[in-house]
């Protein structure tokens, strides 16, 4: 029974490694009865790729080790740089000399004009605050209310502008309608605070505290004057004017 059944193995197909199906009838048979093992053939093959694979000749170390190495001798070997030399530095100072590209005061002196001006308007916006929160707010009867309150509004008046006022040789007022910052918000208030204290720092420094005072001064009578003629010309109505910063913007 074994004899008849081998015979038809022969019609059986087995599949390479590629894919393709070979069936053992086509095959040189192998065995000594003239019938082929099933596996036989695909473990010739095995075998074979097996052989071919250790007799194939590796790289040896010491070849790959000098590759390995070359990039750090070539970096060991590369000089490193020291900077520029004396000349060049020289050469570079006096460039950037004649562009004023590092300009800055070289007097570090304190700014007396700019701390006078910010204290005097902090002080007044200060003053004013608490003039309302701890008297005006705090009557207890309506006659105290009425002389605080009065006192209070000639305060305020007198830290503002008109047209007529200005016409009337009343000038101060548009030195102090700048001095007292009321009514604004925080944030400007900080702006206007920062801009003062860093532009008037910078420039008195520069040219000193007479310029800044004068400066400060002559550009904020001007602009205030301006302000009031244009609103005048324009709305045809005399308004006052008051809190305005024309001499820091123009700082």
């Amino acid at each position: 029974g074994e004899a008849q059944r081998r015979p038809r193995l022969a019609g059986i197909g087995l599949a390479e490694p590629h894919g393709r199906w070979q069936p053992f009838a086509s095959e040189p048979s192998s065995s000594s009865n003239g019938v082929r093992k099933p596996d036989s053939w695909w473990q010739d093959e095995l075998n074979r790729r097996r052989q071919e694979r250790l007799s194939r000749p590796e790289p040896s170390k010491a070849a790959q080790q000098p590759q390995s190495q070359a990039p750090h001798e070539s970096s060991a070997k590369r000089p490193v740089y020291a900077g520029p030399s004396e000349e060049e530095q020289e050469e570079v100072q006096q460039s950037a000399s004649k562009m004023q590209l590092f300009a800055y005061p070289s007097s570090r002196r304190f700014p007396f004009a700019t701390a006078v001006l910010l204290a005097l308007s902090g002080g007044l916006t200060v003053g004013v605050a608490a003039l309302w929160n701890f008297r005006v707010c705090r009557a207890q009867t309506v006659e105290e209310l009425r002389r605080e309150l009065d006192f209070f509004t000639r305060t305020i008046s007198n830290c503002s502008a008109s047209w007529t006022e200005v016409r009337a040789g009343e000038v101060h007022r548009l030195a102090l309608a700048s001095i007292l910052w009321a009514g604004q918000q925080p944030a400007r208030m900080v702006a206007d605070a920062a801009a003062l204290a860093c532009c008037g720092t910078l420039l008195e420094r520069l040219y000193g505290s007479s310029f800044v005072l004068l400066f400060f001064g002559a550009s904020t009578v001007l602009s205030n004057a301006l302000a009031l003629y244009a609103n005048e010309q324009i709305t045809k109505t005399d308004s006052s004017m008051a809190s305005s910063s024309g001499g820091i913007m123009a700082l």
